[in-house]
């Protein structure tokens, strides 16, 4: 399938347009990790003030006043579940979008028109259900440590106030611990997750329209050292490989292969592909130039 005719002013203006999209897409990140910490810092504080009631010696009262308290922190959980998914579902959508544009940038500058390429709706579904059961199974360890929490102050191996620093704790702040932090994975990586799949998704419908599609590469961008940034991740910054191949990334178990950073396989480990995935800050796109040579 031959396109229109590609020039280098064409593939400058792809690169100027991807740039852009792709720094939407790490704003977009930076945004919904701000308001899912917000949620659970409003829902932590609102714990917090339930568990104030907390108090006294008598075993029959502090029992009752526990019962009373597990409810109350269920339901406020609940809330913080609902309104982070509901945040992250809106996050998955505009991430989805902004990948959906730089596919239709992709097969403007490679010749086929922007309208060709296609998402495939169930992509997103399936992205935001996989979001949703992390963030329910954060919410379902919390209730458990809480209730674990109070039922030792009931039965007099912690002082209420004690009882109220550890849940204080469990929850955590600022996307700096507990559950607060296990949120903030989930944003980090779930957000990105959903922009890569879309664009690779579009490179492999891409790739049978190509006369030489074996020419067409894509490079992992690791970006400048950091704090907190993966040694193995930054050691393989600039790999370039073919587009229908795999990234290749040195371990102490081995290679692990990724088709983009954040993907979900075809590593068969899933413990081997979370040490590589969760929270990844890297990123990757085609290489320009081979873009005239893949057609």
């Amino acid at each position: 399938m031959a396109g229109m005719p590609v020039t280098h002013k064409d593939i400058v203006a792809y690169q100027r347009k991807v740039n852009a999209l792709k720094n939407k897409a790490s704003s977009l990140s930076d945004t919904t990790r701000n308001k899912v910490i917000g949620i659970v810092e409003q829902h932590r504080l609102k714990i917090k003030d339930i568990m104030t009631d907390f108090h006294g010696e008598d075993k029959q009262l502090l029992a009752k006043a526990g019962l009373k308290m597990s409810d109350e922190i269920q339901k406020e959980i609940n809330r913080m579940i609902d309104e982070t998914t509901e945040v992250l579902k809106e996050s998955s959508k505009n991430a989805y979008d902004l990948a959906k544009r730089e596919a239709s940038a992709l097969y403007s500058a490679s010749g086929f028109g922007d309208g060709l390429f296609t998402a495939t709706p169930e992509l997103l579904v399936f992205s935001q259900g996989m979001s949703i059961d992390l963030v329910k199974s954060i919410g379902s360890k919390l209730l458990s440590d809480v209730n674990a929490t109070i039922s030792r102050a009931v039965v007099g191996g912690l002082s209420p106030f004690d009882a109220m620093k550890a849940v204080d704790e469990i929850i955590g702040k600022d996307g700096l611990t507990g559950v607060s932090f296990q949120a903030e994975r989930i944003v980090r990586t779930e957000t990105t997750r959903i922009y890569n799949e879309v664009v690779d998704q579009s490179l492999q419908d891409l790739i049978p329209m190509l006369e030489n599609p074996e020419k067409l590469k894509k490079v992992w961008i690791s970006g400048p050292y950091r704090p907190g940034r993966r040694e193995n991740h930054q050691e393989i910054n600039g790999q370039e490989v073919p587009v229908d191949q795999p990234f290749r990334i040195p371990t102490d178990d081995g290679i692990v292969e990724l088709d983009y950073p954040q993907a979900l396989g075809p590593e068969t480990d899933p413990k081997k592909l979370a040490k590589e995935t969760i929270m990844c800050g890297c990123s990757w796109e085609i290489v320009p130039e081979s873009i005239m040579e893949a057609l």
